[in-house]
């Protein structure tokens, strides 16, 4: 007797790095954290979660959930949710002060160029905010904190200082000063956007890029060389690759040898702040700084490497790269690699041999090409889906034979509902073996008392999902409920109540549903975006009470159901109060029953 296993997805004939080298195989298993230090020693981690900014009422599915093309562009939907288990995060080292902000779904649309830009004739600055992705789905930013000095005050800028967040002379450098707050990952939010500024040690364990994973939830450098190249970690706006930190020795030989990439950076000799290293005169533009614009003196308060002009260029004092060091002022170089054997540019992540993270980190403060990249709204049709992951990711299956019975044994997506049939051709049609075969992980199991003398095939479709914040997904997989049924509208929640109840309803929006982009919490100049209408079938609006904007595409309220309401199914409509008057509508059909 001859079985085999039938799964069908789509073989592409691509080899282009872009597409391929996103980690979507990653995306079946739902995003994870530790809460505390005490769930970390425990290994609690929970799937969902609510603090500050981070409201993850609904488990989703980590990194990123699918990747397309169009002619010149790559696009990645993103949970922005790391792989691993993320968390916890305090602002002090002894664990007692938490970090105000969990990560949450960030529904993320990036692009990327297909062909990378030539250098421009002028430095294109990093920006705040993400500058590209790691291919784990969470954000890259670059070397900075979100502060800088104030010259007037003395004082660094901070967010609850009042003072704002510097006069962006004088940056401060994100690994110096805010790693007590990252968790071993070498990561943490802003707002709810995870995202890493240095070494993604636990991206890089996921990748086997020389990197161990122990059971206090910590990772460090292995000891020595690997034999490898470093993989690629991540993409930047202007379409050039991240790799780690191992490169060939001679950047043009790839039977050279492996070595760890150094930095061209050095801290500088000073003991004050008058005036800029030449690289950030050049990238600046700003070759002198007048008295208002100097930086603190060198001190135990200040140190040096404090801001990020703490350090020099060693290409500006006479050393050489590719002699004295490898990387360029960028953090990058021309070379080959496993991944483009004809060579690229390529940017390099720094660190020690110990793993310690080394300025700039992961790429220097301007792009090597032109940042084309960036985030986006929605998609337009003319793309083409390279691969899906989240509750779309394909099955890996293994079958285990034996005299009376069979085993199937696959990976699927967590939460996933699956269907087993079976067909001694490929001409006659399958046969239904068994549904909703469920598992409390991605990890699943069906064993079939076969009969069947003669050749077959075993074919595996998932059927559902159970219920997940698909935000910013493009999925066509229903979601089941604990009834069997399958819900048809995922934006109210509750979608029911009875006459004479009062229900508190959660409406989720989403940027692609509904044709136009959710408005966010705040306009450009930080001025609250409330709810400007709500209204729920023809309930008197007196009876919507306690409404609430969470985050930018969660509101709240309250709805009274009057005693006398006949039962039935409404329409719910939020519309918004955009700029110059106008009215952002979202019109949600069918969204609640009475019963």
């Amino acid at each position: 007797m001859k079985i085999l296993i039938l799964l069908l997805f789509i073989c592409t004939a691509h080899a282009e790095p872009l597409l391929y080298s996103w980690c979507i195989d990653q995306s079946s298993t739902y995003a994870e954290l530790f809460e505390s230090s005490n769930d970390e020693d425990n290994h609690n981690e929970v799937h969902t979660w609510s603090h500050g900014a981070g409201i993850q009422s609904l488990p989703t599915y980590s990194g990123v959930n699918e990747v397309s093309y169009s002619a010149n562009w790559v696009y990645i939907r993103t949970t922005g949710l790391g792989h691993h288990i993320m968390g916890p995060w305090y602002l002090n080292e002894a664990d007692t002060n938490i970090f105000p902000n969990f990560p949450a779904n960030i529904a993320a649309i990036y692009r990327f160029p297909r062909t990378p830009t030539s250098p421009p004739s002028n430095y294109e600055i990093t920006a705040g905010g993400a500058i590209g992705y790691f291919v784990d789905g969470v954000a890259m930013f670059d070397c900075r904190d979100a502060f800088s000095y104030i010259n007037s005050l003395g004082i660094d800028g901070s967010p609850n200082g009042g003072n704002g967040r510097g006069d962006a002379i004088w940056n401060r450098d994100a690994y110096e000063n805010e790693s007590v707050t990252f968790d071993s990952a070498n990561a943490h939010q802003a707002s709810d956007t995870y995202h890493y500024h240095a070494n993604p040690v636990a991206l890089r364990y996921i990748l086997n890029d020389h990197i161990e994973y122990h059971e206090d939830n910590t990772y460090t450098e292995k000891v020595g060389i690997p034999t490898n190249h470093s993989p690629i970690i991540g993409w930047v706006a202007d379409g050039y690759p991240v790799y780690g930190p191992y490169g060939y020795t001679n950047p043009t030989n790839g039977n050279s040898g492996i070595k760890r990439m150094t930095s061209g950076y050095q801290k500088r000799t000073i003991s004050d702040r008058t005036s800029y290293p030449d690289w950030a005169a050049r990238m600046y533009n700003k070759n002198s700084l007048a008295s208002n614009e100097y930086g603190p003196n060198v001190s135990s308060q200040f140190p040096i490497g404090h801001y990020i002009e703490d350090y020099e260029y060693m290409g500006d004092i006479g050393l050489t790269q590719g002699v004295d060091f490898d990387l360029d002022e960028h953090n990058g170089r021309f070379c080959v690699t496993p991944d483009f054997p004809n060579g690229t540019y390529a940017y390099f992540i720094t660190c020690e041999a110990d793993g310690t993270p080394v300025f700039p980190y992961n790429i220097g403060r301007a792009y090597y090409g032109t940042p084309t990249g960036g985030s986006v709204n929605s998609l337009s049709q003319n793309i083409t889906v390279f691969a899906e992951g989240g509750a779309e990711s394909r099955v890996e299956a293994t079958l285990l034979t034996h005299s009376d019975h069979c085993e199937l044994q696959f990976d699927g997506a967590e939460g996933g509902h699956y269907k087993i049939e079976f067909s001694t051709n490929l001409t006659d049609g399958f046969s239904t073996l068994a549904t909703n075969i469920t598992s409390s992980s991605h990890h699943f199991e069906f064993t079939h008392s076969n009969t069947y003398s003669q050749s077959g095939f075993y074919r595996v479709i998932i059927e559902s999902a159970d219920a997940y914040d698909d935000d910013g997904y493009d999925s066509n997989v229903d979601i089941h409920d604990s009834d069997n049924t399958v819900i048809t509208n995922l934006y109210v929640s509750p979608s029911s109540g009875h006459p004479g109840e009062t229900v508190a309803i959660t409406i989720t929006l989403n940027h692609d549903d509904f044709g136009r982009p959710v408005p966010p919490l705040q306009n450009n100049q930080g001025i609250i975006i409330p709810v400007h209408e709500l209204t729920v079938g023809n309930i008197n609006t007196n009876n919507i009470t306690n409404i609430v904007r969470l985050t930018r595409f969660i509101t709240t309220f309250d709805l009274t159901i009057p005693a006398n309401y006949g039962s039935g199914i409404v329409d719910i409509v939020i519309r918004f109060m955009g700029p110059s008057g106008n009215t952002p509508t979202f019109n949600i059909t069918d969204a609640f029953m009475v019963e």
